[in-house]
């Protein structure tokens, strides 16, 4: 009987000759280590469906500043302009979640998101947007028409852990959303946070609903943990605490600051992918993937052809063939 591996060989080597062998190393590496084009997250999740049911990208941008320096009283918005950072393609689990995940297409199809801005990054933890409130602030206009969401008490919704970077989750428990506006009638959260590793954030586990994950863009996920925020010293965060032990009411005010961008991020667009448009389920970026499989396992994997000498001969004298295009391999593997 021929291995996973064997197999992917034999289909790889044909048309691999002319790439760089570091390149097809790693292309080798990423097919092989989940044995078949089914992308390796859905196939241990205990049995839950996460598959892709559609794709939504997000184009980002940084600014200089939190907030135009020459805003004046008719501005309809004070989030200044941006420079791009990068786009963000994430798929969404709608057999696993399908309210969250239809309330999130409703709002970014008819472009909420768009020039909204991350309320919170969270060093080594999160990076997070849909906050509600007022569009002038960057904010998502308050939604009265979405759907009440039913997934908050199916017990599926809550399985799925935020064990590597890009886990897509509904903000239930680091809701920072004002308290006020979550007791308006027809209220419904959208607020999502987008894990950024290098390790898991085991403290959301079961108190967030998980609903999509990072297909393609985690180098712009990085980006964003770079930009400065707010941060409280030793002496304000022991005040902090007594206050919010005493009850009063401030101490959670200034909670929902901590770690605010100092440089404002915007998603600057947010749309729906179309069946051709996206990214293809079982092909992952090598560079998104291979960093956050090395940033989950603390060290990097040896490659296949380091496990193969002979294919590492083989790869690097360009005996595999008659030469092709990268792009060549690609389209051989789907």
């Amino acid at each position: 009987m021929i291995s996973t591996t064997g197999v992917l060989a034999l289909v790889v080597l044909p048309v691999a000759a002319n790439i760089a062998p570091a390149r097809a190393n790693a292309i080798l590496d990423q097919l092989a280590a989940r044995g078949s084009l089914k992308s390796e997250s859905d196939s241990d999740q205990g049995g839950l469906d996460t598959t892709i049911t559609h794709q939504v990208y997000m184009d980002i941008g940084i600014s200089e500043t939190a907030w135009k320096s020459d805003r004046t009283l008719g501005d309809k918005t004070l989030v200044p302009i941006s420079s791009p950072a990068g786009r963000i393609i994430i798929g969404l689990y709608g057999n696993l979640a399908p309210i969250t995940v239809q309330n999130f297409l409703k709002v970014v199809e008819r472009g909420d998101l768009d020039g909204t801005i991350f309320s919170r990054i969270v060093a080594g933890e999160y990076v997070q947007a849909g906050k509600q409130g007022q569009s002038r602030m960057g904010e998502v206009e308050t939604q009265t028409d979405l759907v009440s969401n039913s997934d908050i008490y199916s017990a599926d919704a809550f399985k799925l852990p935020h064990r590597r970077p890009g886990t897509v989750s509904l903000s239930v428990s680091d809701n920072d959303e004002e308290p006020g506006l979550k007791l308006k009638k027809n209220f419904h959260s959208i607020e999502f946070l987008i894990t950024t590793g290098p390790g898991p954030v085991p403290r959301l586990d079961g108190e967030n609903i998980v609903f999509g994950r990072v297909l393609d863009g985690m180098n712009t996920v990085s980006t964003l943990t770079s930009v400065p925020t707010f941060k409280p010293n030793d002496n304000n965060r022991a005040l902090n605490q007594f206050a919010e032990l005493i009850g009063d009411d401030r101490a959670q005010v200034v909670r929902r600051k901590y770690g605010r961008p100092l440089r404002a991020v915007v998603i600057t667009e947010a749309k729906l992918l179309g069946p051709n448009e996206g990214w293809t389920e079982g092909l992952p970026r090598v560079e998104d993937t291979q960093a956050a499989d090395e940033a989950v396992t603390g060290e990097e994997e040896p490659t296949l052809a380091e496990k193969n000498p002979t294919l590492l001969s083989l790869l690097s004298k360009g005996r595999l063939g008659q030469p092709t295009a990268e792009d060549e391999l690609m389209t051989g593997l789907q």
